[in-house]
């Protein structure tokens, strides 16, 4: 059967039948990158007709919107000559997967069965490349960079899985391909440019790993105005001379005899560049230029100071609340919010992220925690707080579902965000002050209040439950159409350390099984624990969990990784993750990941001392699984939030970190706190640093 090609990747083209570009479609952006954002979107299928008017008319109101949409749709069909795009009811809209394909599912899907070479030949540059569709907002825009990322990301990985399969086969041409094309993909990308001088020095071809590390010197100098890093420059000089004396050869390139460093004092200051390992500061030695011959016993005495410096500067040592000589301070703003109306403040409610409508949904919570806590109210109420990316038109609205079945007001609730139905999903909870805990699980649809007034719905659920528990932490993963749940407590004195699985039977979320997931423990698994940090990588499938308590009371420092976390796309498996550097030892932490950057990011909670904090975390470098990752410290200066713990927030989709409340001093507070894109910045210039100091 004939169909419809939409490309995305690169030029953006839609060829018919025939194979003629639509060209009348073309000139209108909106029409085609409706189209494209519908066959797209994660997770594939249907969406909700109000989220995407609100996502592409965000300045209409919603009927207008609507009829926008409405509008748009027709015109595309008598461009198309067609019907791509069938309904469900009144409310859902999807591509015909049968008449059009794109070729973004097709590389999701072969990226998925890892038929790399189809995806890398499905990768012809970068998503959606130089479009712009007027009068989308910023919700359309971050989702776009979004995207961007992620499939960069995944291309890239299917270029390193095919450099290193033909490397190991020994069909050096092919893997000099793969990794040739990843540098061109990603320039600055430093494990990029080191596995393609790996795969020329394994041919012996040293010219040609020159030339790349050259390439990236330039490119580096270009971005960023900073040098390579020392282990690039050292893969590069190791390999000069198989046998001859420092004293006979030529030096390495200048960055690959650093000056003896002093301690983490060697990290950079706040100016460096994002990703950025070396500042070239006045006095540097010009980028491509070679310094004059060392002699052998001056190279030598230097590389044993280096490594005794290094030694004492990296080990690993004791969890250390204050490390010596952190990064610079994050940047913090408080965000002024404008309502007549306002929750009360209220801990350990229900926070998610609606990066379409740029909103936090907040549900229920108690009151306190302090003296007062068994007299302080559950609260079951549904709020929305709009405009966090921006500095201004920061408001609160309470949004009153329809009326009907609604869950017990509760807290310390098991929460997760269905973005492409506008879901939001609870799970758990304690109903008292303490007790009893709850294993039911409830939908709150139209959460965001976009498109009309939100619905409650029980899940149905046909077999054995979950034990009850509070504080459960987890994810929703829209492609397995699964929520996972992890550890918490019974709302007594007994901590969990339990993987449980809710499989969705349909799209609709009405009904479910639950299923007890026992991942492989091979290599260890985490203790029972409560008030940990979870947060999930989507693009690999990872949860990861750091810290908590166990029932002890004892802040806990581990960093652990669940591969398959879902169980739907291979066998879950537990793994410690060991990064350079003192881990933190947190309890009641804010917790999110950052896959742009590849970096955990933790805020706030009660430290190793009992007492809260309000400084920043990162464990960086996570996108390989952490087999080499780095503890970052990152304080708070002046301006910014009072320390505290059980914060709540998330990452937005611009690199941003809100948070959003907490207890300080056993008093709940809702204030709004934004850290302006400083956690993706930081982790890519930070971690690259550590991680540099500790390979000399």
């Amino acid at each position: 059967m004939s169909v419809f090609r939409l490309s995305l990747f690169g030029a953006l083209d839609l060829r018919g039948t025939d194979g003629a570009s639509l060209d009348v479609a073309l000139r209108r952006a909106k029409r085609v990158a409706l189209l494209g954002y519908l066959a797209a979107a994660r997770p594939r299928g249907f969406h909700r007709r109000d989220k995407i008017a609100a996502l592409f008319w965000p300045e209409l109101a919603d009927d207008r919107a609507r009829a926008a949409l409405r509008t748009t749709l027709s015109r595309l069909r008598a461009d198309c000559g067609v019907e791509l795009i069938r309904g469900r009811g009144s409310d859902e809209i999807a591509v015909d997967a049968d008449l059009l394909r794109c070729d973004v599912a097709e590389f999701d899907d072969a990226i998925a069965d890892g038929r790399f070479a189809a995806a890398a030949a499905l990768y012809r540059g970068t998503f959606l490349d130089g479009v712009h569709v007027d009068g989308t907002g910023e919700a359309f825009e971050s989702w776009v960079g979004a995207e961007r990322s992620r499939l960069l990301t995944a291309a890239l990985r299917a270029l390193a899985s095919l450099a290193d399969a033909a490397t190991a086969r020994g069909d050096i041409p092919a893997a000099l391909d793969a990794a040739r094309r990843a540098a061109e993909l990603a320039p600055t990308d430093e494990p990029v440019a080191r596995r393609l001088i790996a795969v020329h020095l394994a041919a012996g071809d040293r010219g040609g790993a020159m030339r790349a590390y050259d390439d990236l010197a330039r490119h580096l100098r270009q971005d960023f105005d900073v040098l390579p890093s020392d282990e690039t420059a050292a893969l590069l000089s190791g390999a000069r001379s198989d046998d001859a004396k420092l004293a006979s050869r030529p030096a390495p390139p200048a960055s690959a005899v650093p000056a003896a460093p002093a301690a983490p004092a060697a990290i950079e200051p706040a100016r460096t560049a994002p990703g950025a390992p070396r500042v070239a500061g006045a006095g540097a030695a010009p980028l491509l230029t070679r310094q004059r011959r060392t002699p052998w016993y001056v190279a030598a005495a230097a590389v044993i100071v280096i490594m005794l410096g290094v030694f004492v500067a990296t080990r690993p040592g004791p969890a250390n609340e204050s490390p010596p000589q952190p990064i610079a301070s994050a940047q913090w703003h408080r965000l002024v919010v404008n309502a007549d109306a306002r929750p009360s403040p209220r801990v350990h409610g229900v926070v998610v992220l609606d990066s379409t409508s740029d909103a936090l949904i907040l549900i229920g919570g108690i009151v306190s925690r302090g003296e007062s806590a068994d007299s302080s109210p559950v609260l079951g109420d549904v709020w929305r707080l709009t405009g966090l990316s921006r500095h201004a038109s920061h408001t609160w609205t309470r949004l009153v579902p329809d009326a009907g079945t609604a869950p017990k007001a509760r807290w310390q609730a098991f929460s997760a965000y269905d973005a492409a139905h506008d879901r939001a999903i609870l799970h758990g909870g304690a109903l008292g002050h303490s007790s009893p805990c709850a294993n039911d699980t409830w939908i709150l649809d139209r959460a965001s209040g976009v498109g009309g007034a939100p619905r409650w719905w029980e899940v149905r659920t046909t077999n054995v439950l979950p034990p009850p528990r509070a504080h459960a932490q987890g994810f929703y993963e829209p492609r397995s159409n699964r929520i996972v749940t992890f550890a918490g407590n019974d709302c007594f004195a007994t901590y969990l350390a339990e993987v449980w699985v809710l499989q969705f039977d349909d799209a609709t979320m009405r009904s479910g099984r639950w299923e007890r997931l026992l991942p492989d423990s091979s290599a260890g698994a985490p203790a029972r624990r409560n008030a940990d940090g979870v947060a999930y990588d989507p693009s690999a499938r990872r949860m990861w969990v750091q810290g908590g308590n166990t029932g002890a009371e004892h802040e806990i420092t581990e960093l652990w990784r669940l591969d398959h976390a879902d169980g739907a796309d291979g066998a879950p498996s537990w793994h410690p993750v060991r990064c350079t550097g003192a881990a933190p030892a947190l309890t009641s932490q804010l917790a999110a990941y950052d896959t742009t950057s590849g970096s955990l990011i933790l805020f706030g909670g009660f430290g190793a001392s009992g007492r809260p904090r309000n400084d920043t975390w990162m464990a960086t470098g996570l996108r390989d699984g952490g087999r080499q990752c780095a503890w970052v410290h990152v304080p708070s200066g002046d301006d910014a939030p009072l320390p505290r713990y059980s914060p709540r927030g998330a990452l937005l989709p611009n690199g941003s970190l809100a948070v959003l409340g907490g207890e300080v001093e056993d008093f709940a507070v809702l204030d709004l706190w934004l850290m302006d894109r400083a956690p993706r910045a930081l982790a890519a210039r930070a971690g690259a640093t550590v991680m540099r100091l500790a390979n000399r």
